[in-house]
This record gives structure tokens, sequence and C-alpha cells, in this order.
């Protein structure tokens, strides 16, 4: 995979270190799976819509998934970092990086959308 497909602007490429540059690349291709998997998942629904009898109702196909709680997320986090014996670590930790090209965080984060 190269930089531009993977988002990542020439400029922006050179403020990068290899281990930044590598996560973007890992984030690419999981944006790009998750995508192959979303567009398998609609065409195998439309097609089972196409058989189907009779349609289901439209409020049942756009029902909103559960919420994820994300108070109970830090907590299991922080009991997975306990158990490692790791220091817990601030989530709007910023690292910054030489140069004008931002934040590593804001980095792996343009990588991972």
């Amino acid at each position: 995979m190269d930089a531009l497909a993977a988002g990542i602007g020439a400029l922006e490429f050179w403020d990068l270190t290899p281990r930044e540059l590598e996560l973007a690349f890992e984030a690419a291709l999981r944006r790009q799976e998750r995508q192959r998997e979303r567009d398998t998942w609609l065409a195998w629904n439309i097609a089972a819509l196409a058989r189907s009898r009779r349609m289901p109702a439209l409020r049942s196909l756009l029902a909103k998934p559960a919420a994820v709680d994300m108070e109970q997320k830090r907590r299991e986090h922080a009991e997975i970092v306990g158990r490692l014996g790791a220091p817990p670590r601030s989530p709007r930790m910023d690292h910054g990086r030489r140069g004008k090209g931002g934040s590593t965080a804001a980095a792996v984060q343009r990588g991972s959308a």
C-alpha cells in the first residue's frame, strides 16, 4: 500500500516516523477490510430481500444497534492495563512530533477512522 492510498499526503509523509507510517498503513488495511465486509453484507442482503416473499418493515431494517457504554469500556481498559502492570495512559495523550505535521495521535486517528 502506498502513502496516498492510505490517506497520507505527500508533505505529511515526510513528517511521519516509520512506526507512524506502519500504523497508518495498518489502519488503512483495516478500513479496506471493513469496507469489503460491509459491501459483501450489503450485496447479500439485497439479494436476500429480492428473493423474499414479504418485505420486512422498514423500521426493523433501520433499528439502531445498542449504544456502547464508553465508561464501561474505560473501566475494562483500566482493568486490563492494571493486570498487565502498565501505567495507565491518558486517553488524550499527545506525543507531538518534529515539524508542522500535527500530532502523532491525530495521524493515527486519521488512519484508523
